[in-house]
């Protein structure tokens, strides 16, 4: 038989098991791409917290098509779920908890890709849910979160404010009156800022077409840090989180829970 013949007589022959149903299994991991081979893996991306009927938050994203998602509380406490054929994954966590920390990653043969910061889930009010960046402002999940929604400042004094505002639309930001940052909005509506050192309270007003939002923030640090992974308290209109960056030293987050986006103070 000649080369040309047996690839023709393999081509058939694939030919006939595909008339015969034997069809790839879509629920069968997907190959890897280059990057992969070389042990790259993409970072999970968490979409959304909802509540499934019993009450417990359901973390919902995308990730590596059939990839295996994990996540991990401060306790070690682990939950794991699979990803689909299109790399959408849902995850649900024991209902009944106070406020959680949760690292989310993506797992495959030992190798972990952990996503960009620690997903913090407000008790009963998972639409405010929001991922926590370490040296970086922090940013809501939901379209539906107010104008300033996140603001976080780290030991040093350097602070972000980010929220949701409409898509392109630029956010203005003052602080005691004075002008301090300004950002447009990407096409999902969401916007950073960035500020210089502050400490003590201060007087945010953000300004995006017409519409505006006010905070009163204590930029001031924990006299003591707190001893596990994460403080959580509750403060006028949403919750301060005092917690450790995995690279070392302290960081604040104010997540606000009034206000709709964009919505005038």
């Amino acid at each position: 038989m000649t080369l040309r013949a047996g690839i023709l007589g393999m081509a058939a022959l694939a030919a006939l098991l595909t008339a015969c149903g034997r069809k790839p299994n879509p629920n069968a991991p997907a190959p890897p791409s280059e990057a992969e081979k070389a042990g790259y893996l993409p970072a999970p991306q968490v979409l959304t917290v909802e509540a499934a009927p019993d009450g417990a938050p359901v973390i919902r994203g995308k990730a590596r098509p059939s990839g295996r998602i994990r996540a991990t509380l401060p306790s070690g406490e682990a939950y794991g779920a699979t990803a689909d054929s299109q790399g959408r994954f849902e995850l649900e966590l024991p209902p009944g908890r106070s406020a959680v920390m949760v690292a989310i990653s993506a797992e495959d043969a030992g190798r972990s890709t952990p996503a960009e910061g620690w997903l913090f889930v407000p008790p009963g009010d998972y639409a405010r849910a929001v991922m926590l960046r370490a040296g970086a402002p922090s940013f809501a999940l939901s379209p539906a979160s107010p104008l300033i929604s996140v603001v976080d400042f780290d030991a040093a004094g350097a602070a972000g404010v980010s929220g949701r505002a409409g898509p392109g639309l630029e956010v203005r930001l003052t602080v005691d009156g004075t002008p301090a940052a300004q950002d447009r909005a990407d096409e999902n509506g969401a916007y950073t800022l960035r500020l210089g050192p502050r400490s003590g309270l201060h007087r945010l007003h953000a300004l995006a077409d017409g519409r505006s939002q006010e905070r009163v923030v204590d930029f001031s640090p924990l006299a003591q840090p707190p001893t596990g992974a994460f403080a959580v308290a509750r403060v006028a209109d949403g919750w301060r989180i005092d917690w450790r960056p995995p690279g070392g030293g302290a960081q604040t987050t104010y997540v606000f829970s009034g206000g709709s986006p964009g919505g005038a103070s």
